[in-house]
């Protein structure tokens, strides 16, 4: 319980990382990073990241910069800041990473991208269940035809229009 002799609590440094970010990537990315907190607890990576502006810590992602392999990253840490570092217009990590990352971090990545965009109405959240029914070669989904095997997709039917499903949830062929 806090009394009114008690000094304020000082800002965290992710806070302070956060009031430094001016630019809308900037804030994304650090953003990312802050709420990701495993990397920035690293005493490497706050070593070359964080550097002392006028107006106190800030983020100096450019020194990051080919030195993902010599941080003690494991490849799941070296996978997310590889894409925070794409975030800010650095690296070379392409978006396939995200097949590295565990949910967690995907969420924060996901979360940053409208932030990233400059939209503030896009709400990121858990979803219930697939967006597209599951298929396999050896089951396709029901009321689509499948392609002779070797045949472009999209052959027969676009993977992306949508199935017409009876009333007792069966897939009805388009006439």
């Amino acid at each position: 319980m806090r009394t009114e002799t008690d000094e304020p609590e000082a800002p965290t440094l992710g806070e302070q990382l956060l009031a430094s970010a001016t630019y809308t990537r900037e804030r994304a990315a650090t953003q990312a990073l802050v709420e990701e907190e495993t990397i920035l607890a690293l005493d490497s990576v706050r070593r070359l990241l964080v550097v002392e502006s006028e107006d106190g810590p800030a983020c100096d992602w450019e020194r990051l910069m080919g030195r993902l392999y010599g941080l003690g990253l494991d490849d799941v840490q070296r996978a997310f800041l590889g894409l925070v570092l794409g975030m800010v217009g650095i690296g070379l990590h392409t978006l396939l990473a995200v097949e590295t990352l565990d949910e967690r971090r995907l969420l924060i990545l996901m979360r940053a991208m409208p932030t990233l965009a400059g939209n503030d109405r896009i709400a990121v959240g858990t979803r219930i269940g697939p967006l597209l029914p599951a298929a396999t070669p050896t089951a396709p989904v029901a009321g689509r035809k499948r392609s002779a095997p070797g045949s472009p997709v999209g052959a027969d039917r676009s993977p992306y229009e949508p199935i017409k499903v009876d009333a007792d949830g069966v897939g009805e062929e388009d006439g």
